[in-house]
């Protein structure tokens, strides 16, 4: 196991152009309330900002939990080259510290 303090990750992930992104348990999608028969388990609410009624949708996500590393460009895009999950934020570092 590779113990990397925080300035060493720091200088790998500005190196390498990394970064970590944790997975979240659920994902949240909002769509138009006529939508609801192709989404039967979302909950229709009224949106007072958009004066319609709609649907919100709240799905498990297949790695919520998890940790990916990714490369990041300057831009706004993140690209993701290898798609490998990891269990803990100490086994994402250890794969960057092999980099």
């Amino acid at each position: 196991m590779i113990v990397m303090d925080i300035i060493a990750v720091q200088d790998k992930m500005i190196e390498l152009g990394l970064c970590i992104r944790a997975i979240p348990m659920t994902s949240t999608n909002v769509y138009e309330a006529t939508h609801k028969d192709r989404h039967p388990d979302g909950v229709v609410y009224y949106d007072d900002h958009r004066k319609a009624y709609m649907l919100r949708v709240v799905r498990q996500n297949l790695y919520g939990g998890k940790f990916l590393v990714c490369m990041a460009g300057t831009g706004e895009t993140v690209k993701f080259y290898e798609r490998v999950f990891f269990d803990s934020i100490e086994d994402a570092l250890n794969s960057m510290a092999e980099a």
